[in-house]
């Protein structure tokens, strides 16, 4: 029989794992996007200023939330009738297309072009890029608390009947 301590323990670790799970978001920015030879991110700032709320657990999953403007911004993506900040655009394209000057403002144009005729590409999520290697990183938190309260548990209900 699994007692309250049991789940209650689980819980506690899982919140507690913060740490570990924000450093694996902050790695998949800085890794190589699929399909590509560029990070998400050229200067770290933005792996940086990702963070993420106290994650809640509703019994079948653990749902993180961003805590971070940068974060929501980029899993979701620009909203409707926003703007896109041009000189963000700027330096991605002068970074990602080695293009300075008028070369760099015309493909700027049309990468806004074609954002506007195809919607923003970040509305599906950068995070799905790095969501299996997150999903390994909760499972072996998830293994490690279940497996410590079990220890717990085990010691409390040996050391009742010796």
């Amino acid at each position: 029989m699994i007692d309250n301590d049991l789940i209650k323990g689980i819980i506690i670790e899982l919140k507690a794992s913060k740490p570990e799970i924000l450093l694996e978001i902050r790695k998949g920015l800085t890794e190589q996007r699929a399909g590509t030879s560029f990070a998400h991110n050229f200067t770290g700032k933005t792996s940086k200023s990702i963070d993420l709320k106290t994650p809640i657990f509703d019994g079948a999953n653990l749902n993180w939330d961003f805590d971070s403007i940068p974060g929501k911004g980029l899993n979701e993506g620009i909203p409707a009738g926003k703007k896109v900040n041009i000189d963000r655009l700027k330096i991605w394209v002068s970074k990602r297309f080695g293009l300075e000057g008028s070369e760099r403002d015309r493909m700027v144009y049309h990468v806004i072009k074609q954002m506007n005729e195809d919607g923003n590409p970040q509305k599906k999520g950068w995070f799905n890029d790095v969501k299996s290697k997150v999903d390994e990183k909760v499972t072996k938190v998830m293994e490690r608390a279940v497996l410590q309260q079990a220890a717990i548990m085990a010691n409390k209900h040996l050391n009742k009947k010796i």
